[in-house]
């Protein structure tokens, strides 16, 4: 694994104030902003069909962060990964936006080299250099800058 990340809903406890939840049963009734065309995890996409949850589908993830903003939806659905970065543009709301305490999902980032690649002799070598960037900071670093 070369990456670890999970996926959370995000809100603003000022709107709604302190959220938890256990089931995805508990989310019925919300408006949720989900980015058309992306890959949720299969137990949001199931209750999304079980529970028939409102969504307002935007073209990308940062028109789905200015759905939140303006109040027309209760959550929006994002990588904790890709959420800091994109907050990162805008310092106000940074403060404003949290992840709901429980992820959706969990999901393990790797990478695959095929044995025909000629890298395929060097994967002990390049799990060695991933180690050592967890180990050293290097690796966060790359993947904050995003």
């Amino acid at each position: 694994t070369v990456v670890e990340n999970r996926e959370f809903l995000y809100y603003l406890p000022e709107r709604l104030g302190e959220f938890d939840w256990d089931e995805f049963e508990d989310l019925k009734g919300y408006v949720f902003g989900l980015v058309s065309g992306y890959t949720y995890s299969k137990p949001f996409t199931q209750a999304l069909q079980e529970y028939g949850y409102t969504v307002l589908y935007s073209t990308d993830s940062e028109r789905s962060l200015h759905l939140l903003m303006a109040g027309r939806v209760d959550f929006i659905v994002d990588d904790e990964l890709l959420m800091g970065p994109r907050l990162d543009k805008y310092p106000i709301w940074k403060a404003m936006v949290h992840p709901v305490g429980k992820p959706i999902s969990f999901n393990s980032y790797r990478m695959g080299i095929s044995r025909l690649s000629p890298l395929a002799e060097r994967v002990d070598e390049i799990n060695q250099a991933l180690a050592s960037m967890r180990e050293d900071g290097s690796l966060e670093a790359i993947l904050e800058r995003r």
